[in-house]
């Protein structure tokens, strides 16, 4: 059996799962978080594009049960820059794209043809655009989501399932016939602070509660919208510069306050009403010196579980110009049948620019393309929390790639530590 095949006969796509996973995968609130760090590293913001792909090969199970062979991709573009410096004064501007999309060839055997025109899947995906600025070191943006994440831009019948022509029963109550959701579009505000590394970002719209009908033994999902609110809470912690002993490396905290329907993490889909849920996490980048890292994530529902503990480290060379980086990390995930192993690796290589625009700051990585694997990914920042996937990335960047997302988010302030040092060092 091939490797292919092999993932394939591990990762089952099932819609409803994909649906939900996806829509809470898409983050650009990290994003922004990655740009605002970013800014207070090199003073400015500088131009810059940015590609990042996905690809977990696997199989579409469809309503009647047959299995379609294909891939489920996560595709992110970034797009932005500025003028000024973070101290007296800085605007900047961009745009963001992350998208969730099924990729094959649909059909098998004698009714390849017929069944290619039968299942064709798509994507759902959100977009933002976002004006910022920065003064005494304070960094604030604005953005409009706009969400494309209907049950139907992923084929995705009334039921729940993939659809396949005629997979929605005649004479079923109208809601399973029509049901077709689209979030509302909301505002995402964030607000940095560059001496203290505080973050704070609020997303801002229709709140929405998700309720199940069952009909003929099968179960529908709707979405209704509720009152206008704060969706979504997030505050991150992460100085970026030795305020405590160095042997403890740069340590970070964050809790995040979601309401949305169902923990990201949920063991299969739940058919209640829409649940709220809190993560709370803490850990330390670059420890001993030694670009070490760990991580603790606690997730509270109904009560307290330790849902990741990870270990991971992080490996840098350069010569003169040119440098590689390489990452790993090994996880214990808990979706709440149990603790299962996960682990991802990626290699990145990058082009130094000559020298930085604003005097006493890092240098950035000016040009960089990598590659990454996965396992059992527990966490929207690699792929989506699809259990068991083998997920395989691909980034380039032009412009500095530490303002890209890593594909596995192990490089943040390892970076930032050494370009520091040699930032010094030439001084």
């Amino acid at each position: 059996m091939s490797l292919a095949s092999a993932a394939q006969a591990q990762t089952a796509f099932h819609g409803q799962e994909i649906f939900d996973l996806s829509r809470r995968s898409i983050d650009l609130a990290e994003s922004q978080l990655r740009l605002h760090q970013a800014n207070e590293r090199f003073g400015t913001m500088y131009s810059h594009v940015a590609i990042t792909s996905r690809w977990a090969p696997g199989e579409f199970v469809m309503s009647d049960g047959t299995r379609l062979g294909g891939n489920l991709a996560r595709n992110q573009i970034l797009l932005g820059g500025g003028g000024g410096d973070t101290e007296e004064g800085l605007f900047f501007l961009g745009l963001q794209l992350d998208q969730v999309a099924g990729v094959g060839s649909p059909g098998q055997g004698e009714d390849t043809a017929e069944n290619s025109k039968l299942f064709r899947p798509g994507g759902v995906s959100q977009f933002m655009s976002y004006l910022g600025g920065s003064f005494h070191g304070v960094q604030a943006s604005a953005g409009m989501l706009r969400n494309e994440m209907s049950i139907s831009d992923l084929e995705v019948n009334g039921y729940g399932t993939f659809g396949r022509a005629g997979s929605v029963r005649p004479g079923a109550p109208a809601d399973l016939q029509t049901a077709d959701y689209n979030p509302p579009d909301s505002l995402l505000f964030t607000l940095y602070d560059n001496h203290t590394g505080a973050f704070l970002s609020l997303a801002y719209g229709s709140q929405e509660e998700r309720t199940a009908t069952e009909w003929m033994g099968q179960t529908s999902y709707r979405f209704e919208h509720k009152s206008m609110g704060i969706q979504n809470v997030r505050f991150n912690l992460q100085p970026l510069q030795y305020y405590l002993p160095e042997w403890l490396g740069l340590p970070f905290a964050s809790i995040a306050r979601y309401d949305r329907p169902l923990a990201e993490m949920a063991s299969q889909m739940d058919t209640d009403a829409a649940k709220r849920t809190t993560d709370i996490q803490i850990g330390a980048d670059d420890v001993l010196e030694a670009g070490l890292r760990w991580r603790v994530l606690l997730n509270k529902a109904d009560d307290f579980r330790v849902r990741v503990a990870e270990l991971g480290y992080v490996e840098e060379f350069r010569a003169k110009r040119f440098g590689v980086l390489f990452g790993a990390r090994a996880m214990t995930v808990n979706r709440g049948t149990g603790y299962e192993p996960s682990a991802e690796a990626f290699l990145k290589g990058s082009f130094m620019r000559a020298s930085a625009e604003v005097d006493r700051r890092a240098v950035p990585s000016w040009f960089g393309a990598a590659v990454s694997y996965s396992y059992n990914a527990p966490e929207s920042q690699t792929f989506i929390a699809l259990p068991k996937a083998h997920v395989i990335g691909l980034q380039l960047v032009y412009g500095p790639t530490e303002l890209a997302r890593p594909l596995v988010p192990l490089v943040r302030a390892v970076e930032s530590r050494k370009a520091r040092n040699r930032s010094s060092e030439d001084d």
